[in-house]
């Protein structure tokens, strides 16, 4: 079962809606400078990820972070978040 939240992330000039279990980390990331473009917790079948931009600093950021990264082309890379998806445990009740 998908649960969203929305969440205002202080650098967009709007609200976001993002998995509810990842939401605090992808707020946090934004604030430390990490700009996330989207995310998904992996809803039980994958590991929570976020894409990122690699300029503005961005991708140094999340490495000084601890992130782990995988480039996918000039613009964006890939983040495994450190937050764990609920969503099995939800079902599961």
């Amino acid at each position: 079962m998908r649960e969203t939240v929305e969440r205002t992330i202080k650098q967009k000039p709007f609200n976001v809606m993002l998995d509810s279990c990842i939401a605090d980390e992808i707020v946090l990331l934004n604030e430390q400078g990490v700009r996330t473009v989207n995310s998904c917790c992996g809803h039980g079948e994958n590991n929570p990820v976020a894409i990122i931009e690699n300029n503005h600093n961005s991708l140094n950021n999340a490495v000084g972070l601890g992130y782990k990264h995988k480039i996918l082309d000039i613009l964006f890379s890939e983040i495994k978040l450190k937050s764990e998806c609920h969503c099995l445990e939800r079902v599961k009740k």
